[in-house]
Order: C-alpha cells, then structure tokens, then sequence
C-alpha cells in the first residue's frame, strides 16, 4: 500500500489558480457577462450551460489526478470501483431508462426548439440552431 501524501494549502491554492487561468483562457481571457435580454437569452444560457459543463469536466478531472498524486486514487481503489458490478448495473439501468424514455442513443444530445443535435457540436453550430429555433418560434 502506498503512503497518502498530504496535500498542502499551497498546492490547493495553485490547483485553484490554475483552473481559474483555464477558465479565463477558454473564455477569450475575460469572464464576460450573459446578455439576458429576450433576444439573446437562450444563447447565453446555452453558452452558461457549455461553460459550467466544461468547468466540471476540468475539476474533476484535476481533482482525480491531485487524488492519484495524493496517494488517495490508487490502481487499487480503481480496479475496485471497476469490478463493482452491482454500481455498473445500477448505471447502466439509469442509462437505458433515460435513452428509452428520452430517446437518447449518444452524448452529447441536445434539444433545441424540438429539434435534436445528436454528437459533437461547435458553439456556432449550437447558437445557429437557437437563432433557427427562435425564429420558427
């Protein structure tokens, strides 16, 4: 078994800061704001929602490498969440429930305005589908 390394407030802090650089540099360097007005409402919250999906994507995955440098993620405790078949069933069950119910069969899948766009998406691909959506509306 290998020794848990503490993790010092320093490093948290750096970790912190590091994320807040990513947030800044995949925001164009600015935190900017959301135009809430009726014309660019669901634009700017379909960039929100981009946006805090991307944050997550980012903290959790520094979160499980600082737990693997940290001694706390070990191949151990992988394996084990891996082998956990009655979880992985769990998940799977809740999965094919919301793909049934839903209709669902890939990720990313979004609905806008009644139509589906199904796998990756730019942002531009996104804001086209709001704008045609909100001009059939």
């Amino acid at each position: 078994m290998t020794d848990i390394r503490k993790i010092t407030p320093e490093e948290v802090a750096a970790a912190v800061a590091e994320l807040n650089h990513q947030l800044k540099t995949a925001g164009g360097g600015t935190l900017g704001r959301i135009d809430c007005s009726p014309e660019n409402l669901e634009q700017g919250l379909a960039r929100l929602v981009l946006s805090l999906i991307e944050l997550l994507r980012r903290l959790l995955e520094r979160q499980a490498v600082l737990r693997m440098e940290g001694g706390s993620l070990d191949d151990a405790k992988v394996d084990a969440c891996l082998a956990d078949q009655a979880a992985l069933d769990a998940l799977n069950a809740r999965n094919q429930r919301h793909a049934t119910t839903d209709k669902v069969d890939s990720t990313p899948t979004f609905d806008i305005g009644g139509k589906r766009i199904e796998g990756y998406a730019t942002l531009a691909q996104l804001d086209a589908a709001i704008a045609a959506a909100r001009h059939r509306a």
